[in-house]
C-alpha cells in the first residue's frame, strides 16, 4: 500500500521558478508515491510548472485550492476537467466578488469536486453530500492524536469518510524557520511577535509513508481514503496544445482565405511604395511560405485578430508599430503591423515562427502613450471581456528586498542594514551579492562577514528569487477562445485590471495566446509633433514617408549626440557611442543600438565594431563564409540574424534548427535542447562542408 498528501501549499514560493515544485515531485517519487495534490491557497498559481514537475518525475498530478475566507477553509479537490474549471471559477470568485463567502460558495459547488474539511460547522452543513471527507491531520503527538480523535467521532456521528490529509508547507523539518520568516514578512511582523495561528506548526513538513503508517497503526482507512480519491481524481490537464482564439469573418470566408486576401493586397499596397518593381516576385514567393506555414500552424485567427487591432487604430487616427521578431515576417508587414520590408534588411522569418517548434509567434505592438488605454478597452469589448485579460507578473524579491525584508522579520533595526543595503545595485541578486559587492564601488565595503550580515545573509539568499507579490505585466494580455476562467483564475491587479494568476511564461507554456500592447512615449512625441506641423504648414504630414537617412541635418544631429526624447536611442550610453562613432548613417545607427547590449559587450564585440568602424583596427576574419555574413559590421558578430546566417552558412543547418541555437544563446528555449546539442550538430555539419575542426569551434 501507499499514500498520498492530498493537501500540500507552495507557499507561494514555487511561483519563482521549478526548483521548489521539482523537490516536491521528487519528494513524492522517492517516497513511492503514486500521485500528490497541490492546495494554494485561493489560488491556482503553479499548475503548469508543478504539472510537468510531476510528469518528469513519474507522479501524477491532482489538482485543487485551500478556498478560504474569515470564516473557514475547506480543501477542494478536481475530480475531473470540469471540477478544475469549477475551482478556477471559484477562486477567480474569492478574489473578484466582494460578496463572496465560503459558505454561498460551498452551498452550490457540484459533485465534480471533493471537499475535504476540518470545520463542523462546513462538515455539519454539507453532511450527506457523497464526495466530502473529514481531514484527519497526520502529525504524531498527543496533541494531535487528540484533534484525530474530536475529527473522527464528528465524522461518524454524521456519516462522514475520513481521508488523511495534513497540511504541508515544506518538504524539511529544518525549512520550519524559514517559513516563519516568510511569514513574518508576509504580516509585517517579527519572528517573535508571530501569533501561534499565524504560522504552520514545525509538523506541517512531507511526511514519508513509514511516518503516516505508524500514526494510523490502529486505523488505516484514512491512508486508503486517500489512495482512493486520487485515483478517483485521475486527469491531466492539457498544457500542450495551442489555445487559439477564433476571428469572426464574413460569412462564407476561412480565417485562412480572409488572411491571404488582406495580406496580398496588403503586400501590392506596399510594393507600389517600395524601392523598385523586382521585388515584388521574391516578396510575394516570401509570402506565400509564410502563408502556408501560417496555415499549417493553424495560427490564422492570430494574424487576423493583430490586424484588427491596428485596424482599429489606424481607423482612430492612432499610430501603431510592431516591435520585435515580428519583423521579420514580411507576412506582418503586409498586414500593417509592422513597418519595415524585412527583405531589405535580411530578416528570417524562422526567428518570428519556428515551423519545427511548437512556441507560438509573439508579436509586440507599440501605440501612442495617450492611444493604449483604448487600443485596450476595444481588445476587451471586441473579444469579449470573459476571453481577454491582462497577464500578472511575479514581483520577486531581489538582493535589496530580500535583505530589508528578512532583516525586518528579524527584528534588526533598519539603522543597521539599511546605509549598507542601499549601496547594493538595484538590480541584483542575492546570489552573486559577494560578486557584486567585489566589483561596486559603493558596495565593496559592505561587512558580509559580520554581524548582522553574517546571520542575515544565508535566511535572505534561501528566499532570493521568491514572489512578493503579483503585479500587472507591463503589456502582455492573453486572448482565449474560451472564458479563461476555465483555463487560469483571475484576481485583481495592482492597476485595477483582472490579471491571470499565471506570469506569462506559465500562459505560453499552456498553450495560450500573449500580445503584447505597449504604450510607447516616442509614438506619442511623433504624433503631437505631426499634429503641429500640420497646423503651421496647413497641410497633412505623415511621418512613416519621410526619409531622413539623406538628409544632411538629421545626420549632424545625429553626429553630435542631439537624441534627447527620440527612443531608444536617447540614453547617455547611446548618445556617447554616437559622439563616438561619429554616427550619421542608418545601418551604423541601427548597430550601435545593438552593441550596447550586454551579449555583445562581454565578448569584446563593442570595442571591435566601435575601433573598426572608425578604422583604429583591421577586420579579423575567421572564415571567407563567415566574413561574407558579417561583412555589414566589420567582422562582429552582433545580430541574432547573423547567428541564424551563420548555422546555415556553416553548418548547412535548417533555419529552423538555427533558429533553435539562437533560442540557447538569449536563453529564450523552453524545450530540453541545450548549446552541447547544437554544438555537436553544427561540429558535424562544418566537418561535412570542409572546414576544419579546430575553426569550427572558434566559429
Amino acid at each position: 500500500m501507499s499514500f498520498v498528501h492530498l493537501h500540500v501549499h507552495s507557499n507561494f514560493s514555487m511561483l519563482a521558478g521549478t526548483r521548489p515544485v521539482e523537490e516536491l515531485a521528487e519528494a513524492a517519487a522517492r517516497a513511492g508515491m503514486p500521485a500528490l495534490a497541490l492546495t494554494d491557497t485561493n489560488g491556482l498559481y503553479a499548475v503548469v510548472p508543478f504539472q510537468n514537475a510531476c510528469e518528469g518525475h513519474g507522479v501524477r498530478p491532482l489538482y485543487g485550492t485551500e478556498l478560504a475566507d474569515e470564516a473557514a477553509r475547506v480543501v477542494l479537490l478536481a475530480r475531473n476537467r470540469s471540477g478544475y474549471t469549477e475551482i478556477s471559477q471559484l477562486v477567480t470568485s474569492r478574489h473578484l466578488d466582494d460578496d463572496f463567502t465560503l459558505e454561498k460558495a460551498l452551498r452550490i459547488i457540484s459533485d465534480d469536486l471533493y471537499v475535504i474539511a476540518e470545520d463542523e460547522r462546513v462538515l455539519r452543513t454539507l453532511a450527506g453530500r457523497p464526495y466530502l471527507r473529514a481531514a484527519l491531520p497526520t502529525a504524531p503527538g498527543p496533541g494531535w492524536n487528540r484533534r484525530r480523535w474530536r475529527i473522527a467521532r464528528l465524522a461518524d456521528e454524521l456519516g462522514v469518510r475520513t481521508v488523511a490529509a495534513q497540511e504541508i508547507y515544506f518538504i524539511d523539518p529544518e525549512e520550519h524557520f524559514l517559513h516563519r520568516v516568510l511569514t513574518a514578512i508576509r504580516t509585517r511582523s517579527t519572528v517573535g511577535t508571530l501569533p501561534p495561528e499565524s504560522a504552520a506548526p514545525p509538523e506541517a513538513s512531507f511526511r514519508s509513508f513509514e511516518e503516516i503508517v505508524r500514526v494510523f497503526a490502529d486505523d488505516d482507512a484514512p491512508v486508503r481514503e486517500s489512495l482512493r480519491i486520487a485515483e478517483d481524481c485521475s486527469f491531466e490537464l492539457d498544457i500542450r496544445s495551442p489555445k487559439l482564439p477564433r476571428f469572426k469573418t464574413p460569412p462564407g470566408e476561412s480565417g485562412e482565405a480572409m488572411l491571404c486576401r488582406l495580406a496580398k493586397k496588403g503586400l501590392a499596397r506596399r510594393m507600389e511604395n517600395g524601392p523598385s518593381p523586382e521585388d515584388w516576385p521574391q516578396a510575394m514567393e516570401q509570402l506565400e511560405y509564410e502563408l502556408g506555414i501560417v496555415e499549417k500552424k493553424g495560427l490564422a485567427d492570430y494574424f487576423l485578430i493583430c490586424w484588427d487591432i491596428v485596424r482599429f487604430a489606424r481607423a482612430r487616427g492612432m499610430r501603431s508599430l510592431g516591435r520585435g521578431s515580428a519583423g521579420n515576417s514580411i507576412l506582418s508587414y503586409a498586414l500593417g503591423i509592422t513597418h519595415v520590408n524585412p527583405l531589405r534588411h535580411n530578416m528570417f522569418f524562422e526567428r518570428f515562427l519556428n515551423p519545427e517548434r511548437r512556441q507560438l509567434p509573439d508579436i509586440d505592438i507599440d501605440f501612442g502613450t495617450d492611444d493604449r488605454e483604448e487600443v485596450l478597452e476595444y481588445i476587451f469589448r471586441r473579444y469579449g471581456r470573459d476571453c481577454v485579460a491582462m497577464i500578472g507578473t511575479y514581483s520577486t524579491f531581489r538582493a535589496r528586498a530580500a535583505l530589508r525584508e528578512t532583516a525586518k522579520a528579524l527584528g534588526i533595526p533598519e539603522g543597521e542594514v539599511g546605509p549598507f543595503i542601499k549601496r547594493i545595485p538595484y538590480f541584483s541578486s542575492i546570489e552573486r551579492l559577494e560578486e557584486v559587492c567585489r566589483i561596486s564601488p559603493a558596495a565593496s565595503d559592505i561587512p558580509l562577514d559580520k554581524e548582522p550580515f553574517k546571520t542575515l545573509l544565508p535566511l535572505a539568499m534561501k528566499i532570493g528569487g521568491f514572489p512578493r507579490h503579483m503585479a500587472t505585466h507591463p503589456c502582455g494580455l492573453v486572448v482565449s477562445p474560451e472564458p479563461i476562467t476555465g483555463i487560469v483564475p483571475l484576481q485583481r491587479g495592482d492597476r485595477g485590471f483582472e490579471i491571470t494568476q499565471w506570469s506569462m511564461h506559465e500562459v505560453e507554456g499552456a498553450g495560450l495566446v500573449k500580445i503584447d500592447i505597449i504604450g510607447q512615449k516616442g509614438l506619442a512625441v511623433i504624433e503631437e509633433t505631426a499634429e503641429m506641423a500640420e497646423e503651421n504648414e496647413g497641410r497633412p504630414l505623415h511621418p512613416e514617408r519621410i526619409d531622413s537617412r539623406n538628409d544632411e541635418r538629421t545626420k549632424q544631429l545625429l553626429r553630435d549626440g542631439r537624441t534627447e526624447g527620440c527612443f531608444y536611442i536617447e540614453s547617455p550610453v547611446m548618445i556617447q557611442l554616437m559622439q563616438q562613432a561619429r554616427c550619421d548613417d542608418f545601418e551604423v545607427l541601427t548597430a550601435l543600438s545593438s552593441i550596447i547590449r550586454p551579449g555583445v559587450s562581454s565578448y569584446g564585440g563593442k570595442r571591435s565594431y566601435l575601433h573598426r568602424h572608425l578604422g583604429l583596427e583591421p577586420v579579423a576574419v575567421i572564415h571567407p563564409v563567415v566574413e561574407e555574413v558579417l561583412e555589414d559590421t566589420y567582422g562582429c558578430l552582433i545580430y541574432q540574424e547573423q547567428v541564424i546566417r551563420i548555422a546555415v552558412a556553416v553548418a548547412g543547418m535548417s533555419y529552423a534548427e538555427a533558429d533553435g541555437l539562437r533560442r540557447c544563446m538569449s536563453f529564450k528555449n523552453k524545450m530540453l535542447e541545450t548549446m552541447v546539442t547544437y554544438r555537436d550538430s553544427f561540429l558535424r555539419g562544418a566537418l561535412a562542408r570542409g572546414i576544419p575542426e579546430e575553426m569550427a569551434r572558434e566559429i
